[in-house]
């Protein structure tokens, strides 16, 4: 869901400018890449999800940027506790 990572960014002051949301598992092709660096404003930084970042050929990689994002579950053992429950 490309709406919680721009939340997630929006709520950690990042001033978010544009964005743009590709289906899940994108194979990102130049043709891509380019259309976003075409439409970035000089002193904007393009940013992706590390899952999506690693799509991206190394040429590519060289134009973005990428945010990692940890998990952290409260209540952990009793999160594990439900998941064993249902195996």
């Amino acid at each position: 869901n490309p709406s919680n990572f721009f939340d997630l960014l929006k709520k950690n002051n990042i001033d978010v400018k544009k964005t743009y949301s590709f289906p899940d598992h994108h194979k990102y092709s130049n043709r891509d890449c380019n259309y976003l660096l075409e439409n970035k404003e000089t002193d904007e930084l393009l940013v992706t999800t590390k899952k999506d970042y690693f799509r991206f050929n190394e040429e590519q990689k060289q134009n973005f940027n990428y945010v990692d994002i940890d998990l952290e579950i409260e209540n952990r053992i009793d999160f594990i506790n439900l998941i064993k429950s249902k195996l």
